[in-house]
């Protein structure tokens, strides 16, 4: 377990002499710490404390307080589908120079990345025929943008949910780098578009229909119903992310 030293923060009071000759006056008790509010963070941005929040402290001993932390890791939701991936619990521990000392806790949520997913690129709706032919492949890609590199993607990790893992998971069949589509900008339920090609790369990935209809209850669907669906998976530097589209049920 690592163990940081964030700052050395001036107490109440100055000294007037060195910290080398300084005595603590008796019976000193008054160190206090007050932790930040709870913070909210994506995977794979900062999590230094300029950018989280550091703590208020005081005491009524002369000269500096010493405040480090340290950090557990906790799990988050148990559903790879939800945006909740795991919690930080930093403590806080101030000591001042008359060895008193006192903490507190922040804790940091941690969401998981949000990208672009398309499924049946250039196709809107995006119909699934539940009684077609079982060895079909269905086309899903997540879109590639000016800011999310579809190559960091790890295929191996990817998988297929209804919403809150009501069922599922699928997995891929196969997995390929293409452009295929650009990411729909409209923020509404089960939007969707017709562009093609962006000139961003996308990583398309092929799964079989038999699949996921069965692996994912879709034949259970009322004709015509629309179902989100969210692929999951995992960066090559280990965070976890999520993509949302909609299927029409046919």
């Amino acid at each position: 377990m690592k163990i940081h030293i964030l700052v050395s923060a001036s107490a109440l009071f100055a000294l007037s002499s060195s910290f080398s000759s300084f005595a603590p006056p008796p019976g000193t008790t008054g160190l206090t710490i007050v932790c930040p509010p709870t913070a909210k963070i994506t995977c794979g941005t900062s999590t230094d404390p300029e950018d989280t929040g550091t703590p208020t402290v005081s005491s009524d001993c002369p000269g500096r307080i010493t405040v480090t932390y340290v950090d557990d890791i906790l799990p988050g939701s148990d559903c790879a589908a939800e945006r909740f991936d795991s919690i930080i619990q930093r403590t806080w521990t101030a000591t001042d120079l008359c060895g008193n000392s006192a903490s507190c806790t922040q804790l940091i949520d941690v969401i998981r990345q949000q990208w672009s997913l398309d499924i049946k690129p250039t196709s809107c709706p995006n119909p699934i025929n539940v009684n077609g032919s079982p060895n079909a492949t269905v086309t899903i890609a997540i879109l590639g943008t000016a800011t999310q590199d579809v190559t960091l993607i790890d295929p191996d990790s990817v998988q297929i949910w209804r919403e809150h893992c009501t069922a599922g998971p699928v997995s891929p069949e196969s997995s390929s780098l293409q452009d295929v589509a650009a990411p729909v900008v409209v923020d509404a339920f089960c939007a969707c578009g017709t562009a093609g090609p962006d000139g961003i790369t996308d990583l398309r990935l092929g799964f079989n229909r038999g699949d996921l209809v069965q692996g994912l209850g879709l034949a259970n669907e009322p004709y015509r119903s629309f179902v989100r669906l969210v692929v999951t998976g995992q960066t090559i530097d280990g965070c976890s992310f999520l993509a949302t589209d909609c299927v029409r049920v046919q």
